[in-house]
């Protein structure tokens, strides 16, 4: 039997209210997945009363969500077609036809073989009084020519604090983590988060990106604490 919204929502504002690790799994990021994201975002920035920050954040993980299935469908597309992706060409070739048949349906389809694939998306939740660790992670290594893109538009994003500014100036169309990269980077500068506290890198071929959030001054980063 299926559970409601409202028993779900029951669940996350107990998990938050213990400091519990909270994990959500996705496929093709659907409109549950969604309600739930912003659900354990607002609940957990609404206790240590930084509900201010929700918008950014939401919209930053989302992103980070999204990419992360891009390139898992991604993955099932190329295989399906026969495309190598360490080859240029044939790289090119496929992000085109990838663009043309992208869609919410074919997303959504995508999702499913996603799915019998074993390939998804996973966000963890870690938090207390003094800030929030966000882990985004899809089990699909970032490919040589995605990771060069997404390194260029994050040093880019790094010298704008204007999202129009940069969009106009340094954005591009190209399929990718880039642009969403570059997005993350200057919402956190608006909201006065030290951007160094969002990383991306490959651990045991997972994709992972993490943004911290400090609550308070006591907060100790990844790297403070090690």
């Amino acid at each position: 039997m299926s559970r409601s919204f409202f028993e779900i929502e029951k669940d996350i504002e107990v998990a938050v209210e213990g400091n519990k690790q909270i994990n959500l799994v996705s496929y093709a990021l659907s409109e549950d997945m969604e309600r739930k994201l912003e659900t354990v975002i607002e609940k957990i920035l609404e206790r240590f009363n930084r509900a201010d920050l929700k918008s950014s954040i939401y919209t930053s993980i989302k992103e980070l969500a999204i990419n992360g299935t891009k390139a898992n469908i991604k993955k099932i597309y190329f295989d399906e077609l026969g495309i190598n992706p360490l080859n240029h060409a044939e790289y090119e070739e496929g992000i085109q036809l990838f663009k043309k048949h992208f869609s919410e349906a074919w997303l959504y389809e995508y999702g499913k073989k996603a799915k019998e694939h074993g390939l998804f998306v996973k966000i963890k939740f870690f938090y207390d009084e003094y800030g929030m660790r966000v882990e985004i992670s899809n089990n699909v290594a970032i490919l040589p020519v995605d990771e060069k893109r997404l390194r260029e538009k994050l040093a880019q994003a790094m010298k704008y604090d204007d999202i129009a500014q940069f969009y106009m100036e340094a954005g591009d169309s190209t399929e990718g983590e880039g642009i969403g990269i570059a997005l993350v980077v200057l919402l956190l500068k608006a909201e006065g988060i030290d951007p160094q506290l969002f990383r991306v890198g490959i651990i045991n071929q997972f994709t992972t990106s993490r943004i911290e959030i400090p609550f308070s001054e006591e907060f100790k980063t990844i790297r403070e604490q090690r």
